[in-house]
């Protein structure tokens, strides 16, 4: 599988490299896929119900609304449909690192999706034996792609009676040497939880101790609809990953524009397996995303809709923050869909957020 095919048809080793060496180790093994049973549900059946009451994002806004006026429509309708830059345009690398502290464009990876950002993440971090802690409850996304790759998943549990918190005790028990990584998701899916400064801090200490990659999963920043925009942990531990996109709280899951954040040369790497995935991101994605993140119109458009009392994300029957799953007319929650979490209603007295 690591070998490449020269002009004359004959096999050679290709230069060393660290992708190269990730496919080799795996030659002659056949990959199980773990079945997203979640997501395989929720695909065959959230476009053929009148109401889906596990929609987890808001309202998306229509082209015209994002585009704004007539010179801009007429100057995006000139655009070529041509490849785009495989990592993302300098330009729109720019504006997501200047929505982390320190960050500059060297650290942003630009992919389709978050949910290919995390595909990147894992299928770089683990390997066979590995351990990946991964909070839960949560999009189960990370859960099977670590199992994929060979690693053994340990569950962090959030705790109903702690306010949907973790257990910092619990964290330090399931950390050991074997640990790779460490899977939040801060605003939490599908709760809405927003970690306390211990439950932060617990996460940051246990990955720093033991030198595993804190992946934090932040798509749901910005879609608070009360009490101030939840901190990112970027800046406070060097093996921090962070995975984000447009498709939640902007309101702009069409596009599919998601991105990865993280230490340069990590980033670098991640290019090389985003290179065998989908390459690039579509040229008008990218061109959109950069309107979108100017910060005049995320706040009129996206942004706005998901702090509006307008927005869309409905209640659960069950008012509990997940759905029930023994209900025939409910459907799994992707994201925190129910007015009872902090992404609907009011943000808890011991969660943490940021000016």
């Amino acid at each position: 599988m690591a070998l490449s095919v020269g002009v004359s048809g004959h096999r050679r080793d290709p230069s060393p490299n660290i992708l190269t060496a990730r496919l080799r180790c795996r030659d002659g093994k056949s990959v199980k896929i773990v079945p997203f049973e979640m997501e395989r549900w929720q695909s065959t059946w959230e476009n053929s119900v009148d109401f889906n009451l596990s929609e987890s994002g808001v309202q998306p806004i229509p082209l015209r609304e994002l585009l704004r006026d007539e010179a801009v429509t007429e100057r995006f309708l000139d655009y070529p449909l041509a490849y785009s830059q495989g990592n993302g345009t300098p330009e729109l690398r720019a504006q997501i690192a200047a929505l982390y502290r320190g960050a500059t464009p060297s650290h942003v990876l630009v992919t389709n999706g978050s949910s290919e950002a995390n595909l990147l993440a894992m299928w770089h971090l683990v390997e066979k034996g590995d351990e990946v802690v991964v909070m839960l409850p949560n999009y189960m996304e990370n859960w099977g792609l670590a199992q994929i790759f060979g690693g053994n998943v340990k569950a962090l549990h959030l705790r109903e009676d702690r306010k949907w918190q973790i257990d910092p005790d619990e964290l330090g028990s399931l950390v050991t040497r074997k640990t790779k990584a460490i899977a939040i998701c801060n605003p939490n899916n599908p709760t809405g939880a927003i970690m306390g400064d211990a439950q932060r801090t617990a996460a940051l200490d246990a990955a720093r101790d033991r030198g595993a990659w804190l992946l934090s999963d932040e798509v749901y920043i910005g879609a608070e609809r009360e009490g101030p925009r939840t901190e990112s942990v970027w800046g406070d531990y060097e093996r921090t990953l962070i995975v984000n996109g447009l498709s939640k709280a902007y309101a702009l899951p069409g596009l599919r524009i998601g991105w990865i954040v993280g230490p340069p040369e990590t980033v670098a790497t991640l290019l090389g397996y985003h290179d065998y995935t989908t390459l690039a991101p579509t040229y008008l994605s990218d061109r959109l995303a950069q309107i979108a993140l100017v910060p005049s119109v995320g706040k009129k458009s996206s942004l706005g809709r998901a702090r509006s009392s307008n927005g869309t994300m409905r209640s659960s029957p069950t008012g509990s923050g997940t759905m029930d799953p023994s209900s025939p007319t409910s459907l799994p929650p992707r994201g925190p869909s129910a007015c009872s979490g902090t992404l609907c209603g009011s943000i808890p007295q011991n969660s943490r957020g940021a000016s």
